[in-house]
């Protein structure tokens, strides 16, 4: 694993090295009303997602990843109740329309995984990785942590990995 760190590469020099000086527009914190609203359908693009079955296990991987110098302003962690919550106050504020669309276009199985997840006292980490290089990196970086899935969604594709801890 020290290997792969030293081989790891990082997107650019500097602090700020791969948010560029731009915030974020996380995908499970964007307002479900008002001219802010979510796209029709739910989009990922851009970020590796990260899911743990234990919430301890997610933090002690959050932790790391920064002391691996990723920003902590590139990192987003959802323990379970606020995947819930925030789950909650979207379908609340979906229109019938919107709804409709989203059960056509969405990744209903991706969708199901995460909730699942949560519901099961799962976490969810999702470090800014816009593409596969930045994710490949990261992937290197949470080699050493209890990850029971890792999804990315890029302009190159989408890339799915489901570990078996058995």
């Amino acid at each position: 694993m020290q290997q792969m760190e030293a081989d790891a590469v990082p997107t650019a020099p500097g602090p700020a090295a791969s948010t560029r000086g731009e915030p974020h527009d996380w995908p499970m914190a964007r307002p479900s009303t008002g001219h802010n609203r979510r796209p029709w359908s739910f989009s990922a693009t851009g970020y590796l997602e990260a899911l743990f079955k234990d919430g301890d296990e997610s933090q002690r991987a959050q932790r790391g990843l920064q002391e691996r110098g990723v920003p902590v302003d590139d990192m987003r962690l959802y323990l379970a109740d606020e995947i819930l919550s925030n789950e909650a106050r979207l379908l609340a504020g979906r229109s019938w329309l919107v709804k409709v669309v989203n059960a056509v276009t969405a990744d209903d199985q991706a969708s199901r995984r995460y909730l699942a997840n949560a519901r099961a006292g799962g976490a969810a980490l999702w470090p800014y990785a816009p593409t596969r290089h930045d994710a490949n990196r990261l992937l290197r970086l949470l080699a050493d942590y209890d990850v029971s899935y890792l999804r990315h969604d890029s302009n190159e594709g989408v890339w799915e990995m489901t570990f078996d801890a058995s």
